[in-house]
């Protein structure tokens, strides 16, 4: 299970965020700043920042179907070849 925890911060338009790994046995490691961690991230340095950039209206609410979930987008006209003769 991947979960991402962040930090908010009040002073600027600026978050943190890091990545919670658990096996399955329930061990824990911990992903931030491009680097893992044994023990859970608490310095601010250690994460990644993310901005906040939607306005208040941009906002919305998780479904309760899609929470905890990962999406994939996935782009088929990637994959399209555009030679012909294939």
């Amino acid at each position: 299970m991947i979960i991402m925890k962040h930090t908010a911060s009040d002073t600027s338009d600026m978050s943190q965020i890091f990545f919670e790994f658990t096996d399955t046995q329930g061990e824990k490691i911990y992903y931030g700043n491009y680097e893992f961690y044994k023990e859970c991230i608490t310095n601010r340095d250690r994460m990644f920042d993310c901005p906040q950039n939607l306005r208040e209206e941009e906002m919305f609410e998780v479904p309760d179907w899609a929470a905890n979930k990962v999406v994939y987008q996935i782009f088929p006209a990637l994959f399209c070849s555009i030679t012909t003769g294939r």
